[in-house]
């Protein structure tokens, strides 16, 4: 029985609310939604003389928890949803009435999420992504667990004709195949090997916007604080320069371990008939989707730390324009070789069952880079040197050049742009290695870009569009592009890249 004929696939037809959990969930997210917006608000208070503190404290406390409750009342009485004439209603608003409608045909990826406090009352939270979209266009806050699959099974029974039997299929065989599934060891080998210095730049910034809005928020009494807690240490900042470098150091690598381990903690990454489905997360649960027929390109990363523990991060885009498709990309993060190739054969089967054929870039992308990041830069400080009669300059550039040279020409040949007649697959990358695979029908538009040194070399800038993003391939033969460019079909068009 497909999912159009089951006795439920009308049960949406009427106007359906949230859960009864959503009323507690809307009143917890706009509390801290307010404590957000007025935290400065709250330490001004906690400042204020002890002897009406208390009083005032709970005064305004009293007066949040009413407002917030009168919102959530009112979010909740006033949202509900339903399908109705092959579209997607959603309803809400009391004084402000507000109705968005959306084409079955349209919606792309119907994502879960789980928090506690969700999973204590057995709810979800649903957000639905459309082709085209730049963020989530639906969403419900609480939902019951079997009403919201019932839901969801729905909408993509409704798919574009070409997807419909593949949703059935889906239902069918609802667990799939298992590609990928991460225990705690597999994470915290996945947290080490992740970027620590991005967030040590975060907390940084964090540390340094806290002080400067306390210190404008509480004027004196903060700084006057300061100096008498702290006394020495507020005095001698230079002095703990080391000691505090190194704690931020160690305290991001922590904060990225545990962010890790939260964010990705029971990770199941399955495939079924419909495409690929990833769970994961500790204390929130996220549970996502992504549609075979939309994928339109998988890519595939690692840093020498990753490559070392032998882990790839995986990411899988789908149509449905360039900020939409980001959104809705699967990605995981700790994803061995023999993996990646399921996911690779999963979604372009036909890729590598034929030999690639390797090509390389020009040699002139090094040179050319080299000149203006390192020959140009070397003279200034060498004259730079000359005219201030000192010798660091030219130290600096007698290591920066040589230096900027080897990077360049290592980042060179570390391109590789492999194709056959059914795709194109792209290697590149110094420190952290990208590789890139998409089949020729999924590229929509080839663009040609010339600088006035590459057109007397017969190089060109080659841009492959597709409808998740856009690969960019450097100083290739301007030949085989223009042979690309004209032809009819896009898939013979590109497969003129061969030899």
């Amino acid at each position: 029985m497909s999912l159009l004929d089951r006795p439920d696939a009308h049960e949406f037809q009427h106007a359906t609310r949230q859960s009864a959990a959503a009323l507690l969930l809307v009143f917890a997210q706009l509390f801290l939604n307010f404590i957000k917006q007025y935290w400065a608000f709250f330490l001004v208070i906690l400042f204020r003389p002890a002897s009406n503190r208390a009083s005032f404290f709970g005064w305004v406390t009293l007066a949040l928890a009413v407002i917030v409750l009168v919102r959530s009342l009112i979010a909740f009485f006033t949202t509900s949803f339903r399908i109705e004439g092959g579209e997607l209603i959603l309803e809400s608003g009391l004084l402000s009435r507000r109705k968005l409608s959306i084409p079955l045909e349209r919606i792309q990826t119907v994502t879960f999420q789980q928090t506690f406090l969700h999973r204590l009352f057995r709810a979800v939270k649903i957000e639905i992504d459309t082709s085209g979209a730049q963020q989530k266009e639906f969403s419900l806050t609480a939902l019951s667990m079997e009403k919201a699959q019932r839901l969801r099974a729905y909408l993509m029974a409704h798919r574009k004709e070409g997807e419909a039997a593949q949703a059935a299929q889906a239902d069918s065989h609802p667990e799939g195949q298992v590609l990928l599934r991460l225990d705690l060891d597999d994470l915290l080998k996945v947290g080490i090997t992740q970027n620590h210095l991005r967030t040590t730049g975060i907390l940084l910034g964090l540390g340094l916007g806290l002080f400067s809005e306390l210190s404008q928020t509480l004027g004196k009494t903060f700084t006057n604080s300061l100096k008498e807690q702290w006394g020495y240490i507020y005095g001698h900042w230079t002095m703990l320069l080391l000691v505090f470098t190194v704690a931020l150091i160690l305290l991001s690598f922590l904060v990225t371990l545990l962010r890790t381990v939260a964010r990705y903690y029971g990770l199941e990454f399955v495939q079924s008939g419909q495409g690929f489905r990833l769970s994961a997360g500790l204390f929130t649960r996220h549970e996502q989707s992504i549609s075979l027929p939309k994928v339109q390109m998988v890519k595939w990363s690692a840093n020498p730390l990753q490559r070392k523990l032998g882990y790839y991060v995986l990411q899988i885009y789908q149509g449905g324009g360039l900020l939409a498709a980001a959104a809705a990309s699967l990605k995981a993060p700790g994803c061995k070789a023999a993996q990646v190739s399921a996911v690779l054969e999963g979604c372009f089967p036909q890729l590598n069952t034929q030999p690639w054929d390797t090509h390389a870039i020009s040699p002139y992308y090094a040179q050319r880079r080299f000149l203006f990041l390192g020959l140009v830069p070397g003279l200034v400080l060498a004259a730079a040197a000359l005219l201030r009669g000192s010798v660091n300059p030219l130290i600096f550039a007698a290591i920066w050049v040589p230096l900027t040279y080897y990077w360049q020409r290592q980042l060179q040949k570390s391109w590789s742009v492999q194709v056959n007649p059914t795709g194109i697959q792209m290697a590149y990358g110094f420190f952290t290695r990208y590789y890139r695979q998409s089949p020729w029908e999924k590229i929509q538009a080839l663009t040609i870009n010339q600088s006035p040194f590459q057109q007397g070399k017969g190089l060109c800038d080659v841009e492959l569009h597709t409808a998740s993003s856009t690969l960019e391939i450097p100083y290739v033969p301007l030949a085989l592009a223009y042979r690309g460019r004209g032809q009819k079909r896009q898939g013979e068009a590109l497969r003129t890249f061969r030899r």
